[in-house]
């Protein structure tokens, strides 16, 4: 790689004495820039250094300018610069490297080698070691913060080295418009045709003192650490990436630092700092879109993600209007954060069940995902809406986690699964042990037929409040499918007892249910028990008829009418059976036995029951001859009697 190059010195007056390549309209001011700076105080130093772009020639210009004493005139100077191409600018890591490019030329020298380019090799780079990091700190202080351009020295040539230094951490854009002069001076810079970012001005040891940036702040500390390669380049790296579209480059600097300085501290949440040094720097939508793209994204300073998102979400917020939009890489990293910051995530995701824009949208799903924790429904107990929705989103988490919830999280949930969810039946059975009337109602309501077919298979496992809402729902407990259920005959018992025994509800019903529940039920009755449940069966079945009516007819007629002829049937159950046993006149009414006969008679006419089944209800010849003769004095009973049997 070459560099063009020029000379300027005393030739009949200050000009161009040779060059590499025309100069074009810029001749003047390269002139004007090559001559000794008004002011100047050499000292000790060998000269100064002159650095900035020029347009018309599409180079960074870089001089050196030397006293020449040597020549006849006072004043008079050599000045050598390099003509850089803009692009190399953002390649090399020290800039110091130009500084062995750059030779003076003795009075008789040969011209020739200033009209040919220089060659650039590694070989070049001077060791620039030793560094003053007061200076670097005056300059770094100087150019972000209090915008100065005059930089305090106490002798000539003492801003060179730092100045390399402060120049070459800069990221290429600023490198390509950093303007520069090193001329030490006691007087103030009259106006020129170029205004320098950094000019160097003579002062007193008193003055010099004074003007200490004391005490450093943090993010000059940062820097100047960075300028010296202390910090692994990590400053560097990060003001070189994010700076690329940042519109005020200066301006930018001290910005940059300090949110890689947070990006650094990620124990401390520094949302609203970090918040306002967007919108004070990067007020636009549009610029440093990459910085800001990352701070949403968590990719850097993660621990204000949330805190921004929020921001964004937050209605007439002007972070909105500053911030982009979450890539789904930043959601998904966003949501990650619940194992950390479980709380922060969940307080987001509620404020996104109040919005209804794009971002909302776009974050529901994924935080969802992301807090699905054993701490959860602790964390969210008074956030029943996010709990609905929880429930919606993964129905199998909820019933997952139904030992974490209390009943009142239970009741908000169970409204909101779907009723073709694995497992739900098993969710039901551990709720049901929870004596709580709201739950056992939003289950009800929720899961009306499968609840009551699972209550009812468990009834004397369930709790309370649960047995009261089945009753509570005699339309769904007199169905065949949920008394059938019933495991016990005692549970049939105390069922019917709750009901009332033989009311309207329990009539309409009809005798199927107590049936089903009946013939599938292990029987635990105790003898009286049983007559009385034999009895409000069979009254049921008289009145109801249907092929479960013969059946029950068939289990439990044998048995009450042996008691009745034998005086020995429960009080209970002829209390029971008594009302509904036909009228046959004073002086047969104490024939209880000949009344159930009669009942039974008149419903296997009235339901046209098979008339086969008939006479085998009864258990012994004398109980048939007497069901015979009941039916054979029935009219359109012939049919059922056994002409024989007389």
């Amino acid at each position: 790689m070459k560099i063009d190059q020029c000379l300027f010195g005393y030739e009949d007056g200050h000009r161009l004495l040779a060059s590499s390549v025309p100069l074009g309209e810029s001749l003047s001011l390269l002139t004007e820039l090559s001559d000794l700076a008004p002011g100047t105080i050499f000292g000790e130093s060998e000269g100064y250094w002159t650095g900035l772009p020029v347009a018309s020639l599409g180079r960074y210009v870089l001089m050196r300018t030397w006293p020449a004493p040597e020549m006849s005139r006072p004043g008079c100077v050599w000045t050598h610069a390099l003509l850089i191409e803009p692009a190399l600018l953002g390649v090399l890591d020290d800039l110091s490297l130009f500084c062995s490019l750059v030779t003076r030329p003795d009075r008789g020298a040969d011209r020739a080698r200033y009209r040919a380019p220089l060659p650039l090799a590694a070989t070049h780079r001077v060791d620039v070691a030793s560094q003053d990091r007061t200076m670097i700190n005056r300059i770094l202080s100087a150019l972000y913060d209090k915008q100065m351009t005059t930089i305090a020295i106490r002798h000539p040539g003492d801003l060179d080295r730092s100045l390399f230094t402060v120049w070459s951490q800069q990221w290429p854009r600023l490198r390509r418009n950093f303007r520069f002069q090193t001329a030490a001076s006691r007087a103030v810079r009259p106006e020129s045709s170029v205004r320098f970012d950094v000019v160097a001005q003579l002062v007193s040891p008193e003055r010099y003192a004074a003007e200490s940036p004391e005490p450093t702040p943090a993010w000059a500390d940062l820097a100047v650490r960075d300028a010296l390669d202390e910090t692994g380049g990590e400053l560097r790296a990060f003001l070189w990436h994010y700076a690329r579209d940042v519109r005020r480059q200066r301006g930018a600097f001290r910005p940059l630092t300090e949110i890689h300085l947070l990006d650094k501290r990620e124990s401390v949440d520094k949302t609203i700092h970090l918040f306002s040094l967007i919108c004070r720097s990067f007020p636009e939508s549009n610029e440093a879109l990459s910085l800001k793209q990352d701070l949403v994204d968590g990719q850097i300073v993660s621990c204000a993600q949330a805190g921004l998102i929020q921001m964004m979400l937050d209605e007439g917020s002007e972070a909105a209007s500053v911030l982009p939009v979450p890539t789904t890489q930043g959601v998904e990293r966003l949501a990650a954060l619940c194992s950390n910051r479980p709380q922060v995530i969940i307080g987001l995701l509620d404020i996104t069940l109040r919005r209804q824009g794009l971002l909302a949208k776009q974050l529901k799903p994924m935080l969802l995902e992301g807090v699905k924790t054993a701490s959860f429904w602790e964390l969210s107990r008074e956030l029943p809406a996010l709990q609905s929705l929880m429930a919606q989103h993964d129905p199998a988490f909820a019933l997952a986690s139904e030992p974490l919830m209390n009943e009142g999280q239970l009741t908000v949930v169970v409204a909101h699964l779907p009723e073709d969810i694995s497992g739900l039946d098993e969710f039901i059975r551990s709720l049901s042990v929870r004596d709580n009337p709201e739950l056992a109602e939003a289950v009800y309501n929720r899961f009306t037929d499968r609840a009551a077919v699972i209550v009812a298979a468990r009834l004397s496992a369930v709790a309370p409040s649960w047995r009261r809402g089945l009753l509570q729902r005699t339309d769904l407990l007199l169905q065949d499918n949920v008394l059938g259920q019933v495991p016990r005959t005692r549970l049939l018992y105390e069922t019917a007892e709750q009901l009332g025994w033989l009311g309207p509800e329990v009539f309409l019903a009809g005798v199927s249910p107590w049936f089903y529940g009946l013939v599938r039920a292990e029987n635990d009755l105790h003898r009286e028990e049983l007559e009385l449940l034999g009895c409000f069966i069979l009254v049921l079945a008289c009145q109801s008829g249907g092929e479960e009516g013969l059946k029950s007819v068939e289990i439990f007629f044998s048995t009450i009418h042996r008691q009745l002829m034998l005086a020995k049937l429960s009080m209970s159950a002829e209390r029971m059976l008594f009302p509904f046993l036909p009228d046959i006149g004073w002086l047969g009414n104490w024939d209880l036995a000949e009344r159930l006969r009669i009942l039974i008679a008149q419903a296997f006419l009235r339901h046209r029951w098979e008339p086969s089944c008939y006479l085998t209800l009864a258990k012994g010849k004398k109980a048939r001859l007497l069901l015979n003769r009941t039916m054979a004095g029935m009219p359109g009973g012939r049919a059922y009697t056994d002409p024989t049997s007389e």
